[in-house]
């Protein structure tokens, strides 16, 4: 069991990190998913599974994936902003 947290320590510590950098940023940056946001989000996926918006928001709620889509919108608008932060220099 030792053996299993120490292999898997490193990318555990690399999550949290991750998650904690993301968050900050959320927060600072003001970077939440909007209401407006989570439902467009669901219209798409709806259209593309060729099922009715509130069909599949009501079986996102039931498994509680709700939150793993708002966070997926979330990670995309911090992405995009410190995308639009940084620069590339040619050499």
């Amino acid at each position: 069991m030792a053996a299993v947290r120490q292999e898997f320590r490193p990318a555990a510590e690399a999550q949290v990190r991750r998650d904690m950098v993301l968050d900050y940023v959320v927060e600072q940056e003001r970077l939440q998913a909007t209401e407006a946001e989570l439902d467009q989000r669901i219209r798409e996926l709806a259209e593309r599974r060729g099922v009715p918006p509130e069909q599949l928001y009501a079986s996102l709620e039931k498994a509680k994936r709700l939150r793993d889509v708002e966070r997926s919108i979330t990670e995309e608008k911090v992405f995009r902003h410190l995308l639009s932060l940084s620069t590339v220099e040619q050499a």
